[in-house]
C-alpha cells in the first residue's frame, strides 16, 4: 500500500510518497500540521476522503480502513537512513538525514497560520515566538549537555559541541515587520496598494481641510501570476474541463464561452469571474450602522472546476474601500487596474514567467456575480427595487406586471443603447428631477 500526500501550500505542492503508515504520519506532523491551507486526502483505493484536521484523518483511517491509530512522531523509529523524502519546497528527492529542513520556512508557515487561520494578533504571535524560542533553547542546551557526557564516555572530544550555535531560529520572525518581509520575499505575499478615490472637506479646529478617501487594491497582474505559479491552478487552467455530453456543467459548456472568439481560439485562456458585495464590520443595529460599511471586490477563475472554485482559498480579494466613499466617488478608480489588465489579457495577452518558461497569458471577463442590489448598482440601475417603477434590470415590466409574466418571451427586454440614453438624461437633470425619474 502506497501513501501519497499532496498538500497545498503557498506556491508549491509537497509530493511525499511512502509505503509506511508511521513514516507518512511523521511527515505530516513534522512538516505540514501548521500549514495555513492544510488539506489532506485519503488515497486508499477510491476513497477520496479529504479533511483539514489531522485528528479527523486519524479517526477516518481507524474507522473506515481498520488501520491502527496513528502515533506521535516521537514514538517512531528515527533510523530511516534508507527512506527517500521530499522537502516541502518541491525539490528533488533527498535523504531525510542528509539535509536539515528549512526551519525558517516552517516557522513562517506556523506564524502565517496563527495569523490567518486562528486570528491571533501581532502582539500575541510575538509572545508565542518568544516563549517558543526560549523553550527550544533550553531543550537544545539540555540535549547538548547529554551529548557531551556521552561523547566523554566514548572517549571523544566533546568540545565540538560548543561550536554548534544555539541561537533561536525564531529571532528572524519575532516582529510583524520581519515576518511580512519574509512573506514578501519567500511566500509570494503582496502588500495592498492604496488608491485615492477622492477628497472630502472637513472642519478641523475651525479650519477647512481636504481629507482623502482611500481604497486598497491588490494588483491584478500579481494575483494572476501568483495563482498560475500554483501547480494545481496551472493544471486546472491548461487542462480544460469541457463537458463531453449534452449537459451543461460549467461556464465553459455555455454558448457564451463556446462562441467567444478568444475562448474558441484558446481554451486555456483565463475565464475571469468578478464578484462584489458590501459588508458591515460593526454592529448593524447600533447607532454607527453603515459608518464602517465596506465594499469589496473579489475574483476567481472559471477555469477551476466548480468543486474547488467555491472554496475560500480559490477566491481572491481584488479591491476594498468604504461604501460611503465608493458610492460618492464611484468605483472607476478602484477597478481601473483590473479593467486595464483584463483589456490587455483579451487583446494579445500578457507575458509571464511560469514554471521556468515564458507564457502568453490571455483571458476575458465572463461573469459578474453579485446579489440584486450590487448588480443594480454596478450596472448603473436604481439600487433599491422596493419603490422602483421598473424593478427588473433585464426587462421593461412594471412592478404589478412582474406577478403576471413568467416568460422572457412575453417581456420587452432592455437594450444597451436605451440604457445609455437614460443615464445621459438623468445626468442632465436637477437633483429633485433626478430623484423622481430615477424610479423609472
Amino acid at each position: 500500500m502506497i501513501f501519497v500526500i499532496q498538500i497545498s501550500q503557498i506556491g508549491d505542492i509537497c509530493s511525499f510518497v511512502t509505503a509506511s503508515l508511521p513514516l507518512y504520519n511523521r511527515h505530516l506532523l513534522r512538516y505540514h500540521q501548521f500549514d495555513p491551507n492544510f488539506v489532506i486526502s485519503c488515497n486508499i483505493g477510491s476513497c477520496g476522503y479529504a479533511t483539514r484536521k489531522l485528528g479527523t484523518f486519524r479517526v477516518h483511517l481507524h474507522r473506515q480502513h481498520r488501520m491502527p491509530p496513528l502515533t506521535n512522531s516521537s514514538d517512531l523509529d528515527d533510523t530511516v537512513d534508507d527512506i527517500v523524502d521530499f522537502d516541502c519546497d518541491g525539490q528533488s528527492a533527498v535523504n531525510v538525514n542528509a539535509n536539515m529542513p528549512n526551519f525558517q520556512c516552517y516557522s513562517a508557515s506556523l506564524t502565517l497560520a496563527l495569523e490567518a487561520k486562528h486570528n491571533l494578533s501581532h502582539a500575541a504571535i510575538d509572545d508565542v515566538l518568544t516563549a517558543t524560542g526560549s523553550v527550544i533553547e533550553q531543550h537544545l542546551h539540555m540535549y547538548s549537555s547529554k551529548v557531551k557526557v556521552r561523547l566523554s564516555e566514548l572517549g571523544i572530544d566533546s568540545s565540538v559541541v560548543d561550536d554548534i550555535p544555539f541561537d533561536s531560529f525564531l529571532d528572524s520572525l519575532n516582529s510583524s515587520s520581519k515576518r511580512y518581509e519574509y512573506y514578501t520575499r519567500h511566500l509570494s505575499h503582496r502588500e495592498p496598494s492604496p488608491i485615492t478615490l477622492g477628497t472630502t472637506k472637513v472642519l478641523r479646529k475651525g479650519v477647512e481641510a481636504d481629507v482623502p478617501q482611500i481604497g486598497y487594491i491588490i494588483p491584478f497582474t500579481d494575483s494572476i501570476r501568483y495563482l498560475l505559479e500554483l501547480r494545481e491552478v496551472y493544471h486546472e487552467v491548461y487542462s480544460p474541463h469541457v463537458s463531453d455530453n449534452d449537459y451543461l456543467y460549467d461556464f465553459c459548456d455555455g454558448n457564451y464561452v463556446k462562441c467567444h472568439p478568444l475562448f474558441s481560439r484558446n481554451p486555456a485562456a483565463l475565464q475571469i469571474i468578478l464578484n462584489t458585495d458590501d459588508m458591515e464590520i460593526a454592529n448593524p443595529l447600533g447607532s454607527h450602522a453603515k459608518k464602517h460599511k465596506v465594499t469589496m471586490f473579489y475574483f476567481t477563475l472559471a477555469n477551476i472546476r466548480p468543486a474547488f472554485r467555491s472554496q475560500l482559498h480559490a477566491i481572491q480579494l481584488l479591491a476594498i474601500a468604504k461604501t460611503n466613499a465608493v458610492r460618492k466617488f464611484g468605483e472607476s478608480k478602484l477597478l481601473e487596474d483590473f479593467i486595464t489588465v483584463v483589456n490587455k489579457l483579451s487583446n494579445g495577452g500578457i507575458q509571464m514567467l511560469l514554471s521556468g518558461s515564458m507564457h502568453t497569458v490571455e483571458g476575458a471577463l465572463v461573469c459578474v456575480s453579485a446579489d440584486t442590489l450590487a448588480s443594480h448598482w454596478i450596472g448603473k440601475f436604481k439600487e433599491g427595487v422596493g419603490f422602483a417603477m421598473r424593478a427588473c434590470r433585464h426587462c421593461e415590466c412594471r412592478g404589478t406586471e412582474t406577478r403576471l409574466v413568467f416568460s422572457s418571451s412575453d417581456c420587452k427586454l432592455r437594450s444597451l443603447d436605451e440604457h445609455k440614453q437614460r443615464c445621459q438624461f438623468l445626468s442632465e437633470l436637477s437633483l429633485k428631477s433626478r430623484i423622481y425619474w430615477s424610479k423609472m
